[in-house]
Order: C-alpha cells, then structure tokens, then sequence
C-alpha cells in the first residue's frame, strides 16, 4: 500500500468518489457484496488469502445493533455467513450443524477492526485533531435520495461550533456526486469522503477519517456509530444531535420513473422504519446514562465484535466454508426455492 496522505484524497470528493476509481466492481466473488466497500480486499490482506480466489463466506456490510441475525441473511443463498453480532454467542453453533436448511454461521468481528491493524502495522501516520468532530450525515444509496433538513443541520454546526475547534464533514459517495449536501460545505474545515461502493480501500480511508478526530456524531442511526468506537473516536450527542435523531428521515427514488428504483423504495419502507424506531432507543440509552463515557461503555459492552480476531482463525473458517461450498454447493433447495418466489413476487410488483 503506498504511503500518501489519505485525507488529500478524501478531501477531493468527486475523485474519490468516482466508481470508475480503485474498483472492486468487476471482481468476481460468490456473494457479490463482498466487493462493497474493499471488505474483501482487506479480509484477504488480514488472513493471509490468496487475493485472486474467491471468499467463500458472505460479509455483512452493515450492523445490527441488537445482537440478532435477521431473517433477510438467514434466507441468503451462500453457503457462509459471517455475523459481527454472533462472535461470541454463536461460536460452537456451526460445529453442531447436521442440516444444511440455514447457511454456516461463521463468528466474526468488524472488518474496519482489521483495516485498523493493517494501517498501524505499516507505521502509516495518523495524526489526531484534539478538539474535532466528524458529522456523518444521513446518506443516499445507489438507487434512493435522501431528502434533507438542511437548516437543521446549519443550527447543529453553529452549536458544535461552540464546543470543538475544528468540525468536518464526512458524505457518502452518492451525495458527493449528487450535490446533496453541497450549500453546507463552506460552513465546514474540512469536507470528506471514504470513496464509493466498490472502492478497494474504503475501510483505509474511513479508519484514517475517524482517527484523525476526537469526536464524531450524526443525525440518524448508522453503522459509523459502532465503526467510529471500534477505531477509538468517542460519539458526541447533544440536544440539537438528538432533535436530528428524532426527525424521520425521507428516502426517495431517484429517478420517480424508474419501475427498479420504485420497487426498492418500497422494499425497504418497513426497513426505514425499523431505523427510526432504532434511532429512538439510541436516544434512549442515552438520556439514561450519566455521561458521555458511560454511553460509550454501554455501547461498547452491548456490541462484541470490536476485538482483533486472530487471522489464522478467519484463514481457518475460510477452509471450513470451502469444504462446506464442495459439499453443498452454493445454493440448498430451501433457498432456491427462496430466490424463485422472491424473483416472482418482483416479477408481479413490475406488473402492477
């Protein structure tokens, strides 16, 4: 990995967000989400895999924060799991297994955990801004626009203003090239970017973005709470934080016309939900701790997936989940018929 100032780069949005950029998108992966934001790049790099073959266990890119494998990655068709959520819980469970009905649980922690050690172990400088704050703000996807309050957001950098030197921006790829947050950036020190969906070295960035600053914060729930503890950079809330929590977020289609963007739009209308409701119970574990630190803790105790994991036990799994692919193949009837209904069921959505 060349040495280079990674924050240059983050700071210069349209390039690191170009997806034509250090892409992972082409690759070929048994579970294609593997290429979303370099998690395999970094997997391989931290156990010692060969980087031209195929992972054979299936990555989450997201975190649950209550401890619990959802139905959607029980009914995924790969052979292999990997669950943040189940490093502990769920160690002894694939070597109980008898049936093939649900994929191999294989325990794991976070892989931004891994990227972390990979950096430092290169002596790559990652020098902490005392007094700073990362804003990570609700995010587009491929396919849906967030729509924003961005008045809301001016009332919150006034305030955070009176508490931090320094107060950063950090924006996902969509928005950078969409413009989203745009009219705020003056009001800023520094704008970034971690790179785009496929981005090889995505993690890189985010660990060199989240341990450049003491503090960080946000408007909604999100994966960057338990990513920004994982790497030692403490969550800030305050009222104007919280007032941001509680607003519902609005996701829409980018393009209304679009039959494939409408169609997840109204996928994930109970998942959006499901967030808000999430997002609630943040707030409420916070207004029930004494401090900062003690929510932090509380955080920290609930999710278990933050410790380094030895990479000769990843390289170990790997090897298990492979000999379980040549038993089993990719797929078990439960999940192809699983793939059949869902393919008919879009199939009378694109109809309709």
């Amino acid at each position: 990995m060349n040495k280079f100032n990674r924050l240059d780069l983050c700071s210069n949005l349209l390039e690191v967000a170009d997806i034509n950029r250090n892409s992972n998108k082409n690759q070929l992966e048994l579970d294609h989400a593997n290429n979303y934001y370099g998690i395999q790049n970094v997997i391989k790099k931290y156990a010692n895999l060969p980087s031209e073959r195929s992972l054979f266990g299936s990555w989450p890119h997201g975190i649950h924060y209550d401890g619990k494998i959802r139905k959607s990655e029980l009914s995924l068709p790969y052979v292999a799991l990997y669950s943040f959520e189940t490093y502990i819980s769920l160690v002894d469970l694939f070597k109980k297994r008898l049936g093939r009905n649900k994929p191999l649980i294989l325990p794991s922690s976070l892989p931004i955990v891994f990227a972390k050690k990979i950096l430092f172990s290169e002596n790559i400088d990652l020098n902490k801004k005392s007094s700073s704050i990362i804003f990570f703000p609700s995010h587009s996807s491929l396919k849906l626009s967030i729509t924003t309050n961005l008045n809301q957001q001016i009332d919150l950098i006034k305030s955070l203003r009176k508490k931090f030197k320094c107060v950063s921006l950090c924006v996902a790829w969509k928005d950078a090239i969409e413009k989203t947050y745009s009219n705020v950036y003056d009001l800023y020190d520094n704008v970034y970017c971690a790179g785009h969906q496929y981005d090889k070295d995505f993690l890189y960035n985010l660990v060199t973005i989240f341990h450049s600053h003491s503090n960080f914060t946000g408007d909604d729930l999100g994966s960057y709470l338990w990513y920004g503890i994982s790497i030692g950079c403490k969550p800030f809330f305050s009222k104007e934080v919280l007032s941001l929590f509680k607003e519902k977020k609005k996701w829409e289609p980018f393009k209304i016309n679009d039959k494939d963007q409408r169609i997840t739009f109204e996928r994930l209308q109970n998942t959006m939900n499901d967030v808000q409701l999430k997002s609630l119970s943040i707030i409420n574990r916070f207004e029930n701790c004494h401090s900062m630190d003690d929510f932090n803790n509380l955080l920290f105790k609930e999710c278990n997936f933050f410790s380094y994991q030895d990479p000769k036990l990843i390289f170990e799994y790997e090897q298990l989940a492979e000999k379980y692919f040549n038993r089993f193949g990719k797929y078990s009837i439960e999940r192809k018929l699983f793939l059949i209904a869902s393919k008919f069921k879009s199939s009378l959505k694109k109809d309709t």
